[in-house]
């Protein structure tokens, strides 16, 4: 099915491949920054509000232990290929912001799941007063499934749009 807007190509791959790259090593860098500068301090950024402090995250969401170890390998390769697959399947379906958010997913179910093949816990060290400690991981799989739904909405809205023109 066609839709007004049909606008990605295969040269949107690269840009789901640089995003990934790109915030998968920011994410290590900075945990690696965070475990060599955090370990026994806390840096205040905001008083009172926000800190960098470092949390040894043995759950799955928010400290929550939700799934074992190779539940969380299993379910981010499925997760990867299962996201691959509908990139390469409707490649052109899909907007350049789609992939983006699919490279910020990825990166970041990836590299906390390096986190816990390496050391049997995920790095977290932003800590506001308000919420739980997290990391750059966290922050993409977040903005990325925004992204991606905004994609899939907007894609939806269009094909009934389509529909109802009788095209």
């Amino acid at each position: 099915m066609q839709y007004k807007g049909r606008s990605c190509s295969g040269s949107c791959f690269v840009i789901f491949l640089i995003s990934y790259f790109i915030f998968l090593l920011l994410d290590q860098a900075t945990k690696w920054w965070a475990l060599n500068n955090l370990t026994n301090r806390t840096i205040q950024i905001i008083p009172g509000f926000f800190d960098l402090t470092l949390r040894r995250n043995v759950g799955s969401a928010f400290g929550i232990r939700l799934l074992n170890p190779p539940a969380h390998l299993f379910i981010t390769i499925a997760i990867s290929i299962a996201f691959i697959y509908f990139m390469l399947r409707f490649l052109g379906n899909w907007k350049w912001w789609f992939f983006l958010g699919a490279g910020l997913f990825l990166s970041g179910a990836w590299g906390n799941l390096i986190d816990r093949l390496r050391w049997g816990f995920v790095i977290d060290f932003f800590k506001p007063s308000i919420w739980a400690t997290f990391n750059i991981a966290d922050i993409t799989i977040i903005a990325g499934l925004v992204i991606i739904f905004i994609q899939i909405w907007i894609q939806g809205s269009a094909i009934e749009e389509t529909k109802n023109q009788g095209v």
